[in-house]
């Protein structure tokens, strides 16, 4: 006998997997939305920014990020990076601050687009970067330079 037949009032099973599905996309977009909450920084499509989720963490443990500015270039954040150069072929490399081993660098996001939303976010871990006092600087990419947009300083736990 269906289940319909035994239950006419209940719904049809697809209908109660697409709730459930539905009700599933719902929790998790609400997970991601928490994950980036505790990130307090003001969407700008104006005014380049950043914020980290925490301003000290072992090698290996992941800190999230969150950028705001306009769409005109690539962003980038790194640690320790005083600047980047551009290479022949329109690439970038990064050049380590003053007083830094280039072995000491590293990348804390991709080159990243901000888009029509003006924000992105992600995540890093800290790989490279030795224990100690470090600075996480904003660039902004373009055809012409990298531009330093800000920084803050980063603390890099002994593990």
């Amino acid at each position: 006998m269906p289940h319909e037949a035994l239950f006419p009032d209940a719904p049809p099973r697809r209908n109660l997997f697409l709730t459930l599905l539905g009700v599933l996309a719902v929790g998790v977009t609400l997970q991601l939305v928490r994950a980036d909450g505790d990130i307090e920084l003001t969407t700008s499509c104006t005014t380049p920014a950043f914020a980290l989720s925490e301003l000290a963490a072992a090698r290996g443990r992941p800190v999230r990020w969150s950028m705001t500015g306009p769409d005109d270039g690539l962003y980038i954040l790194a640690v320790d990076t005083g600047d980047f150069t551009r290479n022949d072929n329109g690439t970038y490399s990064p050049l380590p601050a003053a007083g830094v081993d280039r072995a000491d660098i590293q990348a804390a996001s991709p080159p990243t687009r901000l888009g029509e939303e003006c924000r992105e976010t992600g995540t890093f871990s800290i790989v490279s970067v030795p224990p100690g006092e470090h600075s996480v600087t904003m660039f902004r990419l373009t055809p012409a330079r990298a531009e330093r947009l800000g920084s803050t300083p980063f603390t890099v736990l002994d593990d």
